[in-house]
């Protein structure tokens, strides 16, 4: 399986789950239509489906451009509130990964920039044979970020998430700290610790902004796109990037000319072009 060479892929994923990834994902949904290209933004798996509140598919479809709208259908709907491997049982359903695979690529071919979250944290399992890393691993996205909460034990987090997913050649481009839902000692002394942990060269933090609308202004989202972007071969729509506030050290690593970064996973007929 190869992903098409026709868009972006920006995958957000996780070292868990409720940490922010959809904040996020969101918020680089309207980044990317800000700039004036079409975006989409993804979900395709996600349990504890169901109840009155949106879904974190529906903010995701509902931040993407008006004419791909109709086209986003999520693969895997399941009411259960449990890991999707357990709730897909639950439903008598088995998460497969050409059904993923085909349902991003589809979507992939009607915009300029896709971003995909995937349910939970890297290696959440989706069956009794797939996990998240699988995922990314096949689909092969233009960057990947790995999501996770600013409190005590992201350390350990993000390192064992960093060093697993180099294990397995699962490339990842960026770590962004996500404010946590309660604060502690810890919560905004962990960034500059990262280095201890992971050898990702690309980290900001995302700072507390309730709107997604709002926090795709904040510069340290120019930086996830601009890092994302700037190593491949682009659409002609997405040629200019914006410029990127510098949101000091403590808010950002990481030079995007700065060959130390984790290995990209562009397809090669891509990163040729």
């Amino acid at each position: 399986m190869t992903s098409s060479p026709r868009s972006l892929l920006l995958l957000v994923t996780g070292t868990g789950t409720s940490i922010g990834k959809t904040h996020l994902a969101v918020a680089l949904v309207h980044a990317v239509q800000a700039l004036g290209h079409s975006a989409a933004g993804f979900k395709p798996i996600e349990s504890g489906v169901g109840g009155p509140e949106a879904t974190d598919f529906d903010r995701l479809r509902d931040a993407s451009t008006f004419h791909v709208k109709p086209s986003i259908r999520p693969v895997r709907a399941l009411p259960a509130p449990i890991s999707p491997h357990l709730a897909a049982a639950d439903a008598g359903t088995t998460i497969e990964l050409s059904e993923l695979f085909s349902a991003v690529t589809a979507l992939q071919s009607l915009v300029d920039v896709l971003v995909l979250e995937l349910p939970g944290g890297l290696f959440s399992p989706l069956s009794p044979t797939l996990v998240n890393g699988d995922v990314a691993r096949v689909l092969r996205p233009t960057a990947t970020w790995l999501v996770a909460p600013d409190r005590l034990g992201v350390l350990h987090d993000v390192g064992a998430a960093s060093r697993a997913a180099a294990a397995d050649g699962i490339g990842i481009d960026g770590i962004a700290l996500a404010p946590p839902a309660a604060p502690d000692a810890s919560t905004g002394r962990n960034f500059a610790e990262l280095p201890l942990v992971t050898r990702v060269v690309h980290r900001v933090t995302i700072p507390r902004v309730a709107a997604p609308e709002a926090l795709a202004a904040d510069a340290s989202v120019a930086t996830i796109l601009k890092v994302s972007l700037h190593r491949v071969h682009q659409p002609a729509a997405l040629q200019t990037m914006p410029d990127v506030t510098d949101l000091g050290e403590d808010r950002v690593v990481g030079d995007d000319d700065d060959d130390g970064a984790a290995p990209s996973l562009v397809p090669d007929d891509i990163a040729k072009t």
